[in-house]
């Protein structure tokens, strides 16, 4: 009913923790073992030398059999109080130079979420794509960042802003001025199932974000709430094909 552009996602690992460069390798060539082809790495270091050895290890030990994805987490320092710096756009810069060397998909959030002329002016100088747009609010937010050019990548997350009809509607208007729409997804199974019907929805998407590390529930835990788990098979995640959201919940949870 939503349009089903496809029966299947690219689906990559999204992590959550800042781990030190030889554990983000490890987690990099398990993942991909386990079918993954893509995986989002958290940099909250210091230092930009040590947010690019994260993503200068994980390239070494995966080549090229994995995409990368960095995330800044800067998007606000109230609303995602991270530990690490909080960048200026010098170092936004700085770490979108550095890491066009290692072939990386996007850097999310590099700034603050309200910083549109910030960002608008990043996106026109920067060698990697540049996304984000998780956690701003309200219709009127997310097509003000199409329409200044903030993102090349628009992640909006159906079960924080508007819904999925909405989000649909966006995507077309994303479509439109030749932006992408990868659904953020990080609170809990159904969300995702939610956002994964969105993603296979559109054609202007390229990956779905499947959530693994805490401050996500832990993806065994997570997918043990849902009776039919989302399986991930050679790095893509298949839609649900029963009616409504095509999952339903284990019997216990209502317990």
């Amino acid at each position: 009913m939503l349009g089903n552009a496809s029966d299947a996602v690219p689906a990559y690992a999204s992590t959550g923790q800042n781990r030190t460069p030889a554990q983000r390798a490890d987690d990099a060539r398990r993942l991909r073992d386990e079918g993954y082809r893509a995986i989002k790495l958290r940099i909250h270091n210091e230092t930009l030398a040590e947010d690019i050895a994260q993503v200068a290890a994980v390239r070494k030990a995966v080549g090229d059999r994995m995409a990368i994805m960095a995330d800044a987490n800067q998007t606000d320092v109230h609303d995602a109080p991270f530990p690490g710096p909080h960048w200026s756009f010098h170092r936004a810069l700085a770490t979108a130079q550095a890491l066009a060397e290692y072939r990386v998909e996007w850097l999310e959030e590099p700034l603050p979420r309200y910083d549109y002329e910030g960002l608008r002016r990043l996106r026109a100088v920067s060698p990697v794509p540049i996304a984000g747009g998780e956690v701003n609010q309200g219709f009127a937010e997310l097509q003000r960042l199409l329409l200044d050019g903030c993102y090349d990548i628009l992640q909006p997350d159906v079960t924080l802003c508007e819904g999925l009809l909405r989000m649909r509607a966006l995507a077309s208007m994303a479509h439109a001025s030749s932006a992408l729409l990868v659904p953020h997804t990080w609170g809990d199974p159904l969300g995702t199932v939610a956002n994964l019907h969105l993603a296979a929805a559109i054609p202007n998407t390229s990956y779905f974000e499947f959530p693994h590390d805490p401050p996500a529930f832990p993806s065994a835990v997570y997918q043990q709430t849902l009776k039919t788990p989302l399986v991930v098979d050679n790095g893509m995640v298949q839609v649900p094909q029963a009616p409504g959201l095509g999952v339903e919940l284990q019997d216990w949870i209502f317990e």
